[in-house]
């Protein structure tokens, strides 16, 4: 009985040891499929959030989507020539009439995100630590821990004074592949969480494409 009793114990321990090596891979897995990825291999409108991703009160505004490869200056702030390989850019804003219409004015909330495929993934990341140290050194931009989004991520908070309140700003930017990813905007309704939870969807837009 003994015996009995002391094998189903050894069973029992090897089946939860299997069990915890099971989850400590899976969950190992998921923490580097950001860090796997160094080639985005899809149109940069698919992995961008949508209308769908946003709040029902929120407009589609405009696009830009270049796809044939050029070239911008100066988007890290130290007159760089940053070679891209395809850049897609939308705006959304908060419609806040009563006829539909987007009222354009410094306190509607908004959202503005650009994604650019760079020449290489070590591109990407040096562009998040050029962008980063710009901001690490412009008067007021407050710098915002996070849990790393893609490969390397920085994220700031900066304040627009409007008539008699503040108008709370925020600007993340993070690199996963070969892509480098900006996303930010402001107004009253938004908050901390709201621009690092749409930079989130990117990640996984991007993940979701690339496995």
């Amino acid at each position: 009985m003994r015996k009995i009793r002391r094998e189903i114990f050894i069973v029992a321990i090897i089946v939860v040891v299997i069990l915890a090596v099971f989850l400590i891979l899976t969950n190992s897995s998921g923490d580097n499929n950001s860090e796997n990825i160094s080639t985005v291999d899809a149109d940069l409108k698919s992995v961008a959030i949508n209308i769908d991703d946003v709040p029902d009160n929120f407009d589609f505004i405009a696009e830009k989507h270049w796809t044939d490869p050029g070239n911008f200056t100066n988007a890290t702030g130290n007159g760089m020539i940053w070679n891209y390989i395809e850049h897609y850019q939308s705006n959304y804003i908060e419609n806040t009439t009563s006829n539909g219409a987007s009222a354009q004015n410094d306190v509607t909330s908004k959202i503005i995100q650009s994604v650019t495929k760079l020449e290489s993934k070590d591109k990407a990341e040096l562009y998040v630590d050029l962008w980063s140290e710009r901001l690490n050194n412009k008067e007021g931009y407050t710098k915002i821990n996070i849990e790393t989004i893609g490969s390397k991520s920085a994220y700031y908070h900066y304040i627009i004074p409007y008539q008699s309140y503040d108008i709370d700003n925020y600007v993340l930017c993070f690199s996963i592949g070969d892509v480098v990813v900006t996303i930010g905007g402001g107004g009253l309704t938004v908050n901390q969480d709201t621009y690092h939870n749409y930079a989130k969807i990117i990640e996984d837009n991007v993940i979701n494409l690339c496995q």
